[in-house]
């Protein structure tokens, strides 16, 4: 692990052009190493908690997507089932009641998406 840094010193802001003065510049692209953060830093600078707050809210939204991605795809089963069952239909008693049990399959695996979608919002 890199030896841990640390700065008093006042952040370093760029002289502000004259829009006036020309065309704009195009922007630097600075790449900036890792930070390591060893200790209580929350303590003496809070921002760095808020940072971590926002990485957490972050990372549980990105989680949820999957759930929700899941929970949009069950759906076509449910209209393949439902179509089946009016296909069905035309067959008879033995094609509608087929065709209904497709149906209540299809509904409890939507369910089990849903649920599932449901229970990570509300962690």
């Amino acid at each position: 692990m890199p030896t841990p840094v640390s700065s008093n010193s006042a952040p370093i802001m760029p002289h502000v052009e004259n829009a006036a003065d020309g065309p704009p510049h195009p922007a630097q692209v600075v790449t900036v190493p890792p930070v390591y953060i060893e200790g209580n830093a929350g303590s003496r600078h809070p921002g760095v908690t808020q940072l971590v707050n926002a990485h957490d809210a972050a990372a549980a939204t990105q989680n949820c997507q999957q759930q929700g991605r899941s929970a949009v795809v069950g759906t076509v089963p449910m209209g393949a089932a439902v179509l089946g069952t009016l296909a069905a239909a035309a067959s008879g008693p033995l094609g509608i009641a087929a065709g209904l049990l497709t149906l209540f399959g299809a509904s409890i695996y939507e369910g089990k998406e849903l649920r599932s979608y449901y229970e990570c919002k509300t962690e």
